[in-house]
């Protein structure tokens, strides 16, 4: 039986035209401009979604492939266009196991920047982030937690995550995970010293991000992308020649064109392990 899947929506587009809503990782982007000056191929396009009260494009996946092309000079790039309504298209966080910090030394610290933190019991700290009371949540060994509270407001809440996130993000190891329950991270990571949860955005406020002039911090949205299209493998040269964006669009659609007849495409509608990412 033949699976009928819709075939992705692959453009060329103009790099001005994409807007971010995470601050991308500097020190990645630097070592991929090296890997792209010297090999000249994308592997895998950018991921975006048409703006919804503007021109130009959401970026979902890939800030660190934008901002080296950015830096190496193109002023375009190949990307996936997706609907970011698409109900299988799921919007989680990414959450951070923290290592070796101190507990009283961090919240000491967090409190010396003016963050306003509420020691709270464990299960308390759960619901206020599941009920969006909670901008973040804190855990510790032995059942110690806390919250950073929410303010509805976008702007201020996005301010506190930062401030939050620079307490550690460049002192301490930290992985981002999936996972929420310390003592089950504890037994993967032995130095973990603190997990720290964020509460799962919704599609329009990330939205509303972009419309704001507003950046999360570096990985915390998790989209989960059906379809997504991986191992392009583009030559980047046909984006600095001077043909025309309509003509380097053509380019591109004979490209992948040639690989539908070479049968080249393959769709896997399991999930997979990807160990070389």
């Amino acid at each position: 039986m033949t699976i009928s899947k819709p075939f992705p929506i692959l453009r060329i587009v103009p790099l001005a035209q994409i807007r971010f809503h995470e601050a991308p990782e500097t020190d990645r982007a630097a070592r991929l401009v090296e890997r792209l000056a010297e090999d000249r191929h994308i592997l895998n396009p950018p991921i975006v979604a048409p703006l919804q009260q503007a021109d130009g494009y959401l970026l979902i996946d890939g800030a660190n492939r934008i901002s080296a092309m950015r830096l190496l000079g193109y002023t375009c790039v190949p990307v996936q266009i997706i609907n970011y309504d698409d109900p299988a298209l799921r919007l989680g966080s990414w959450h951070h196991a923290v290592m070796r910090l101190s507990w009283p030394d961090w919240i000491a610290q967090l409190r010396a920047l003016d963050l306003v933190v509420e020691l709270v019991a464990a299960e308390d700290a759960e619901g206020a982030l599941a009920t969006r009371e909670a901008c973040a949540a804190l855990f510790a060994v032995e059942q110690k937690a806390a919250i950073i509270p929410a303010s509805q407001n976008l702007r201020a809440d996005v301010n506190a995550m930062t401030r939050l996130i620079d307490t550690y993000k460049k002192s301490f190891p930290f992985e981002r995970v999936d996972q929420t329950n310390f003592l089950d991270l504890k037994s993967f990571y032995p130095d973990l010293a603190a997990l720290v949860l964020f509460p799962p955005l919704e599609k329009t406020e990330v939205m509303q991000l972009v419309t704001d002039n507003l950046k999360l911090p570096t990985g915390l949205t998790r989209h989960s992308i059906p379809g997504r299209v991986l191992r392009m493998n583009i030559q980047l040269d046909v984006l600095r020649s001077d043909l025309s964006l309509a003509d380097k669009n053509a380019w591109l659609e004979a490209f992948v064109r040639m690989r539908q007849q070479e049968r080249h495409i393959r769709f896997y509608p399991e999930p997979v392990f990807i160990f070389d990412d």
